[in-house]
């Protein structure tokens, strides 16, 4: 009847966004076999990343590798903001913002935007934080060799990067 069928719609739906999201990469994998990319369809190594900051204390330690460091704003923190350099262009369509040990460290809303020149960025996405990890996908794959990730609605407590990652 129709009770069965609607119901049969709406698993479908769910199964349809599941694998759009797994498609595009949201699941965590690349999507890629790295071993057959051009050199610009894959991220660069973190090794050759800088980032610059504004309103945060100890940007490096955001990118360093290490999850036990934290790159953090102050109490009270508007505005704050991390431009990663990737130091070439890179292709991705995630963004992984791991909070460490503080799970409560995340800003309630971010916007990524990226360039490619330094110069002039484009907002690719606008994104909730969430607790322990906040995870950004990018419907469409970025070509960037620039990452901006800005707050614009701070948490009662401060931002706390441990490790940045793009997939």
């Amino acid at each position: 009847g129709e009770i069965p069928t609607m119901i049969f719609m709406r698993w479908m739906c769910v199964l349809a966004v599941i694998a759009a999201g797994v498609l595009t990469g949201c699941d965590g994998s690349n999507g890629f076999d790295e071993s057959s990319q051009a050199p610009a369809s894959r991220i660069a190594p973190k090794s050759g990343w800088m980032v610059q900051a504004r309103g945060v204390q100890n940007a490096d330690y955001a990118i360093d590798g290490n999850p036990s460091t934290y790159a953090t704003t102050p109490e009270g923190y508007r505005e704050a903001a991390l431009t990663i350099d990737l130091g070439e262009p890179s292709l991705f369509n995630m963004l992984v913002v791991d909070h460490g040990d503080e799970a409560d460290g995340f800003a309630r809303r971010l916007v990524i935007s990226t360039s490619m020149d330094g110069q002039t960025y484009k907002r690719r996405a606008i994104a909730p934080g969430n607790r322990v990890v906040s995870n950004v996908c990018i419907v469409t794959p970025v070509l960037a060799r620039y990452v901006r990730i800005e707050v614009i609605e701070s948490w009662w407590q401060p931002w706390s990067v441990a490790e940045i990652q793009l997939k």
